[in-house]
């Protein structure tokens, strides 16, 4: 699973970010990552025959061939759940 939008520092749709599997079935995934304000989405196997993005309902639920999720600019703890259609961005501060 990857992050991948305009949201990110390098700003594309063709390449992106590896996300971390937190769970044995491979359903919950995170990272934290800096972002720098755009739109993202969530897709599968560097392709997007699997890609998950906002609902058009609801924008809070991740949705399978879902909307681009907008992000504000900063440092956030990104996770997703596939099963139960859940996504959050929570902000990271950066202790110096």
């Amino acid at each position: 699973m990857e992050v991948i939008g305009s949201g990110l520092p390098n700003g594309q749709w063709a390449t992106g970010i590896p996300m971390n599997s937190v769970s044995q079935d491979d359903m919950k995934w995170e990272i934290e990552q800096e972002f720098g304000g755009g739109n993202v989405k969530f897709r599968a196997n560097n392709e997007w025959v699997l890609d998950w993005g906002a609902g058009e309902e609801d924008p809070r639920k991740l949705v399978f061939k879902g909307g681009n999720i907008p992000v504000q600019k900063g440092r956030y703890l990104v996770r997703i759940n596939i099963d139960a259609n859940t996504y959050s961005f929570t902000p990271v501060s950066r202790e110096n």
